[in-house]
């Protein structure tokens, strides 16, 4: 109910407030991030999370809290979108893509592809913002590169791996092995005559 959101945003308004006083910057900044969404997701009040969100930004980037400042440029960027600003969320998820990729690269194992894994949602975002300003050439090459990074990490098994194209995710497989892109949707590895195919296939319309 309303009365339930407006309760929680009260409790996050008393924590902001202790968090000021106490002179914590990152208490400030988390609970002004919490406050932006409820305002987006609960009251539909889109001014009021975005004026929280981007306090929320500034505040992450002086610290130089490099992993909630790409929440907050993800957060920012997805409101952007679903209010048809794409130019704006094309900034704010390229920002969000290019500091995860700093901590991506910095991580080790599992937990690097972890990390690759969970922002493939903004790479959607990106890629459809584009997609919207009718430049297929940008969308194309974020939807490769999104695709491309979590299938190489993952065959290839390496915690060492660096890829900025289709291309090199080839080198990376066996020679009998061949990866195919056709869309954003992975069907299956197929085997055949001795020879393996990595397939994509295309969505199917709902």
């Amino acid at each position: 109910s309303t009365k339930q959101y407006d309760k929680a945003i009260d409790h996050l308004l008393k924590a902001h407030e202790i968090y000021q006083k106490l002179g914590s910057k990152t208490g400030t900044a988390i609970t002004l991030n919490g406050m932006g969404m409820l305002y987006y997701q609960y009251l539909s009040d889109i001014p009021k999370s975005m004026e929280y969100l981007t306090r929320s930004l500034k505040l992450f980037q002086e610290l130089k809290d490099k992993k909630n400042t790409a929440l907050a440029l993800s957060n920012l960027g997805a409101i952007s979108y679903f209010q048809n600003k794409d130019l704006q969320a094309i900034d704010y998820l390229t920002q969000c893509i290019h500091i995860t990729e700093e901590l991506r690269k910095t991580a080790k194992g599992s937990a690097r592809r972890d990390y690759l894994a969970s922002q493939l949602p903004v790479y959607q975002f990106l890629t459809s913002a584009h997609l919207h300003q009718k430049d297929l050439k940008q969308a194309f090459q974020t939807l490769e590169l999104s695709k491309a990074k979590l299938l190489a990490e993952t065959l290839a098994g390496t915690e060492n791996f660096s890829l900025s194209s289709a291309e090199q995710l080839q080198h990376t497989l066996l020679p009998e092995t061949a990866a195919i892109f056709y869309s954003n949707t992975f069907s299956e590895i197929k085997s055949t005559g001795g020879s393996t195919q990595l397939i994509i296939q295309p969505q199917q319309p709902a």
